[in-house]
């Protein structure tokens, strides 16, 4: 009789397994660091997720690009994050639906691209890349949810 093996790891570690994985198999140059924050997204999303009930994403995205400061910088910050997880995770379902996977790519992405221009922030390079390069990384998570 086989016995079986089991691998005790945390969620941040299989989560880096996993996108690094799909980094490479679907050819995504990106910054380390880039690939830390998707990690830890994914991870974030097991502990907290992220309110889905506060209305739809492009009305919120006019809230928080009206907003200033810390404030905008959350929303943004959720907006971009939850845009990227929903359509990378259920990108499949998302076809069937009035609101497909080109929403989210334009709402997170327009997020991301707006928390890019703080240059002070250390996540801004970061930022940029996901917004540039959103549909790759929703490929990338579309992927990992695979697993």
């Amino acid at each position: 009789m086989s016995q079986a093996v089991f691998q005790r790891e945390s969620a941040v570690e299989y989560f880096k397994d996993l996108v690094d994985r799909a980094l490479t198999r679907q050819g995504v140059a990106t910054q380390e660091l880039t690939s830390y924050y998707v990690v830890q997204l994914l991870a974030g999303f097991l502990q907290q997720p992220e309110n889905l009930d506060d209305g739809p994403l492009s009305v919120r995205l006019v809230q928080a690009l009206e907003s200033g400061g810390m404030r905008q910088r959350a929303s943004l910050k959720q907006i971009g994050d939850l845009s990227l997880f929903i359509a990378g995770f259920f990108s499949e379902s998302l076809n069937r639906k009035m609101v497909d996977v080109d929403y989210y790519a334009t709402i997170g992405g327009r997020a991301y691209h707006a928390l890019s221009r703080v240059e002070t922030d250390t996540f801004s390079p970061v930022f940029a890349e996901l917004g540039s390069k959103f549909v790759d990384f929703v490929d990338v998570l579309s992927e990992v949810s695979e697993r």
